[in-house]
């Protein structure tokens, strides 16, 4: 038997204790210190030795410890691979790409007025049809898209018919979720949102306003409430928006959020205004969701940390087992005139197109789900962080390997794993006092 590449064992300082976590398994337990000694001696020669059948048996079902040197990675690779949707499809649809909103760091450098018409409609349908796929689900997108929720109906009919299983969720604005629309959405299988703020009030107001400069805030708290009256089991995402210039708010407005929803299905968590080149967007650059500036967005979690240990930011390190859309064959960004991307960000970028609706089989993805494996990745390979890291974003993954792009791709846990774990230990010690 041999040492796992997947294990971190620490001493914390702050907790006086030991601990053992596996970032594939998610095996995260305190630990004595005559164990953290034997597991130091383990790691150090590479050989497991001196261990009862109990304890064997234990270790190995947490991949702590294995027969073979590639054991682990090989279990984490079937898990990915056997996860790449083949019979199943995700479609991100903007029904158009019109916004009420002008923020300014908005990925698109303009807001057309184009709408989906039923010709593209038509071809939608089509297309999924051609794919056979009768398993979907379909997440909204825009542009801002209740602004043409009557599209969204209509496709959510076309669709239902046609497929076995069918689920849905949706990234708007909030601004427009009327009554009206939120008694629909059960019915549309929407059960699902993200709705984006930008600090408290006068923070949020002075960057997500509407196109005529009124204010937002208030009305989209509003129509919060009223989501959750006629649909009280959603899920509800709120992401908050954060940059140098309003990141003291974050923690005071999580509080007013997690206390307003309480008892509701809510999770509010931070979305990184940024560049490739720093945290703050001010170029409205593409990929600004996924290059970041990993060395202030730790520095903010730690603050976060002393602001509020019940944040919703304080967490275990996820393990990934279903990659990014991007990395999936049947997995389409879909523009209003049928455009096809594999990622949210490419909309309106035309050399990012893979293909047209009208064109169902001349579709050129090939450097997303090939350039863009991790799992051929020498470096990602050899990574103890892989589990929990997945790589990186692949977009940004593929971009370096064809354009030459230099981004830093690496997980936020990379060098501070002690510090996450010992704050979720925290958090969940507090919490179960």
């Amino acid at each position: 038997m041999i040492w796992g590449r997947y294990n971190h064992t620490f001493f914390s300082e702050k907790l006086q204790k030991y601990f053992i976590y596996n970032t594939f398994s998610q095996l995260f337990s305190e630990i004595d210190s005559d164990t953290y000694e034997r597991f130091k001696k383990f790691e150090k020669i590479s050989q497991v030795d001196n261990i009862t059948d109990a304890e064997k048996e234990f270790l190995k079902r947490n991949y702590i410890i294995i027969n073979n040197t590639n054991d682990d990675f090989n279990a984490f690779k079937q898990l990915i691979e056997s996860n790449r949707r083949a019979n199943q499809s995700t479609l991100t649809i903007a029904p158009t790409r019109d916004c009420n909103f002008i923020c300014s760091y908005c990925y698109e450098d303009n807001r057309p007025k184009i709408y989906m018409n039923d010709e593209t409609e038509d071809k939608l349908i089509d297309f999924i049809k051609i794919k056979n796929i009768k398993k979907i689900h379909v997440n909204w997108y825009g542009g801002e898209p209740t602004l043409y929720f009557d599209r969204i109906e209509s496709l959510t009919n076309k669709i239902i018919a046609i497929t076995d299983t069918y689920t849905a969720s949706m990234i708007t604005n909030g601004y427009l979720l009327s009554e009206s629309i939120c008694s629909k959405l059960t019915q549309l299988k929407i059960s699902k949102l993200q709705i984006t703020l930008d600090g408290l009030e006068k923070t949020h107001n002075t960057r997500r306003k509407l196109v005529d400069n009124s204010t937002t805030f208030n009305q989209i708290i509003s129509n919060i409430v009223t989501l959750f009256d006629k649909n009280p089991l959603l899920q509800l995402n709120i992401r908050v928006n954060v940059d140098e210039t309003n990141k003291e708010e974050y923690a005071e407005l999580e509080k007013i959020l997690k206390k307003k929803f309480k008892n509701r299905n809510t999770y509010v968590h931070a979305g990184y205004v940024r560049d490739s080149n720093g945290f703050v967007d001010t170029k409205n650059t593409p990929y600004s969701n996924c290059n970041f500036d990993r060395k202030k967005k730790i520095a903010f979690l730690k603050n976060e940390f002393k602001n509020n240990i019940y944040s919703d930011l304080i967490e275990m390190p996820k393990s990934y087992s279903i990659e990014c859309e991007s990395r999936h064959k049947n997995d389409f960004v879909i523009d209003p005139v049928g455009n096809l991307y594999k990622c949210w960000e490419d909309i309106g970028i035309e050399k990012n197109i893979v293909g047209n609706l009208k064109e169902p089989l001349n579709i050129n993805d090939e450097k997303y789900l090939i350039q863009a494996d991790p799992l051929t990745n020498d470096q990602c390979i050899k990574c103890k962080y892989l589990p929990i890291c997945g790589g990186g974003c692949p977009v940004t993954r593929m971009r370096e390997q064809y354009f030459g792009e230099k981004t830093d791709n690496c997980t936020i846990y990379k060098g501070n794993l002690n510090f996450f774990l010992e704050s979720y230990y925290i958090k969940k010690t507090k919490m179960n006092e």
